[in-house]
């Protein structure tokens, strides 16, 4: 699978860009690599990361931003278990409409590797994970959050997310659902506390050093 194939050339030490180089190259070096791998596997696994590096490179501003956001992505995968090939794009996504609301930079990569540590803590699967982000995602880009994004696409995934949005704006659940209908529920003034409070509800740490 792709996931495979990128998690193998993980172990192999080599980086995003080795891979490419491989593939486009050095055809004797291929031939080692396509012996633990397999040929279709490479190339999926490069059609993947090359699908969300341009995502990340949409959402940096300069080379330095996207080799930091990159970095920061390679590390996150590491320290939380995070499927590159799931997760990759999404992330992408995310930091883009995080800047378009005005979070930016190490703020936003943050937000999410908390968000992703949340999912770690309740022992989300890779593709609920990226359900999340994109869930969050949609709220920056609608600028609040609606009833639907929260009790459906993130409830679904963290059961806690409902009472960390009461946590977070200090509101009772019928406060909240007037909330959800007047559509006064900013990302702008609650993104950030929403965050901190899923993370504190999953068992967040201050020892993850991403977050920092």
């Amino acid at each position: 699978t792709v996931d495979t194939a990128v998690r193998k050339t993980q172990k192999l030490g080599m980086s995003f860009g080795s891979l490419r180089g491989v593939l486009l190259n050095t055809g004797v070096a291929l031939s080692g690599i396509t012996a633990i791998l397999g040929f279709r596997e490479i190339l999926d696994a490069v059609r993947t990361i090359q699908r969300f590096q341009f995502t990340v490179q949409a959402a940096s501003d300069n080379s330095q931003e996207f080799t930091k956001n990159i970095e920061f992505l390679k590390q996150a995968s590491q320290e939380l278990g995070i499927n590159l090939a799931e997760v990759g794009q999404p992330f992408g996504r995310f930091i883009l409409a995080a800047k378009q609301s005005g979070i930016e930079g190490d703020i936003a990569n943050a937000a999410f590797a908390k968000i992703a540590a949340s999912m770690r803590n309740l022992g989300g699967s890779a593709a609920d994970t990226a359900g999340v982000v994109r869930a969050f995602e949609q709220s920056l880009s609608k600028g609040k959050f609606m009833a639907e994004e929260v009790r459906l696409q993130l409830g679904d995934r963290l059961p806690v997310a409902l009472s960390a949005l009461q946590t977070a704006t200090g509101m009772t659940g019928k406060e909240l659902n007037d909330a959800f209908e007047k559509g006064t529920l900013t990302t702008e003034e609650f993104f950030l506390p929403f965050v901190d409070a899923l993370f504190e509800a999953t068992g967040g740490s201050n020892q993850l050093r991403i977050s920092s």
